[in-house]
């Protein structure tokens, strides 16, 4: 894994390399990146807790993207939109196409806890 540039006061990468931590912080991002490529089946997750409060305007996300920034990238995303705390957008790109949007209700606030999110994809089916 690599972090963007300016990323490591917000996030730290764990001596296995297998999973990272993101610091609560008000003045800034952490993007993490891998730097291998993963095959078809596998899983990826990711335990995470939106900010809380009026965030409007705010999207916090958890990707997968292949090829990021070619127009025929392939991306699964989880999108909290900061209007609703109760809800996840999540959304998928084949080739650069997208269009898949599906607003989820969690029946819980994801600002208030730490909560689980994974995903596996396959050439067939995400899930």
């Amino acid at each position: 894994m690599v972090f963007d540039a300016g990323v490591e006061d917000h996030a730290s990468i764990d001596a296995d390399g297998r999973g990272f931590h993101i610091f609560e912080d008000n003045s800034g991002t952490a993007r993490v990146r891998s730097s291998s490529r993963y095959g078809t089946g596998t899983t990826f997750s990711g335990d995470v807790m939106i900010p809380s409060g009026e965030t409007s305007g705010i999207v916090s996300s958890f990707y997968l993207s292949s090829l990021e920034g070619s127009t025929t990238q392939d991306e699964i995303d989880f999108e909290w939109l900061g209007k609703n705390n109760m809800q996840v957008q999540t959304n998928y790109y084949v080739n650069g196409v997208g269009g898949h949007e599906v607003l989820i209700d969690l029946g819980f606030d994801a600002s208030k806890n730490f909560h689980s999110y994974s995903v596996t994809y396959d050439d067939d089916k995400i899930q």
